[in-house]
């Protein structure tokens, strides 16, 4: 008998798609290829209505998917939709552009198997190009409340994370109201669950983004106040929540940068807050807020 022949738990994993055929394809291959018994992993396709012939690909793998494909209202609301139709224990999604390595699934059923205490486990993934190719790895370190709310350290690659169905039933599914999902659910689930991590490269995620990284700042500081404010918060944290707001804004100002709308009225807007949420924290503020300023308005300073 197999260490999978022992499980505890099934995987269901939600493919949120609209017209992502030319990736599609091969996002379903790698489930289907996972190195444990196909009876253990349910793979549901949640597709928004696509036009550009994904359903005629759906057709062609028959019984070894369920899939839908109507309208929705975006990503969070097709995974949620197939997180309701799931039958496994343990939940995830993997977005259509990206994959999973062979070994995913059975490293994730074998660490849960391990640690009954855990309700995430995340581990390493590598970025890919939009033909495939690797071309690094994404940020990861193990999760540390710690670590995130005094660094805004954005530490989960969200393809290569499993998350147990009852931790999902406690905190509810995604929130809707944010872009940044992922993060959101993390900072729920730490609040009321742990979360654990594997040293093993799981996934492979594309490094493309159709959003606009300006609204990703909004939340990055939405999501991090929340959490500094929730009753939950354990005590060790609660002197971190000035310097968490701080770094929060700080995130902000990075994510303003990268976009194609950047604001200088926000990029000075998000540098008054810093200060203001922890002035003990001038050091870090003039470090990394005042060199993106200068570089909107075309000039430089002794911090670059």
């Amino acid at each position: 008998m197999s260490a999978m022949d022992k499980s505890p738990a099934k995987i269901s994993v939600v493919v949120p798609s609209f017209n992502r055929r030319e990736y599609l394809r091969q996002t379903i291959d790698s489930i289907l290829a996972q190195t444990v018994d196909s009876g253990w992993i349910e793979c549901i396709v949640c597709d928004g209505g696509s036009t550009d012939g994904t359903v005629a690909m759906l057709q062609e793998y028959g019984d070894a998917i369920r899939w839908v494909s109507e309208s929705d209202h975006g990503q969070g609301d097709a995974i949620n939709k197939g997180w309701g139709m799931a039958s496994g224990q343990v939940l995830t999604w993997l977005n259509a552009d990206d994959r999973w390595k062979p070994d995913a699934v059975a490293i994730a059923l074998q660490y849960f198997d391990k640690h009954p205490e855990m309700d995430v486990v995340h581990g390493l993934a590598d970025l890919i190009d939009l033909d495939g190719a690797i071309t690094g790895s994404a940020h990861v370190t193990p999760w540390d409340m710690s670590t995130w709310l005094a660094e805004c350290d954005y530490c989960i690659t969200q393809p290569a994370s499993f998350i147990r169905r009852r931790i999902l039933d406690e905190v509810g599914f995604l929130d809707l109201s944010y872009i940044l999902i992922d993060l959101e659910l993390w900072s729920r689930i730490a609040l009321a669950g742990r979360i654990g991590f594997v040293p093993e490269v799981l996934a492979e995620t594309r490094s493309h983004s159709a959003y606009d990284r300006s609204r990703f700042g909004l939340d990055q500081v939405r999501i991090t106040r929340k959490t500094v404010c929730d009753p939950r918060l354990p005590k060790e944290f609660v002197s971190l929540r000035k310097r968490a707001l701080s770094r929060a804004y700080l995130q902000a100002v990075e994510y303003e940068r990268e976009s194609p709308h950047k604001s200088r009225l926000r990029l000075l807007g998000y540098f008054y807050k810093a200060l203001a949420a922890d002035p003990s924290d001038w050091r870090q503020v003039y470090k990394r807020v005042i060199p993106a300023v200068s570089r909107i308005l075309g000039k430089k300073t002794v911090a670059e």
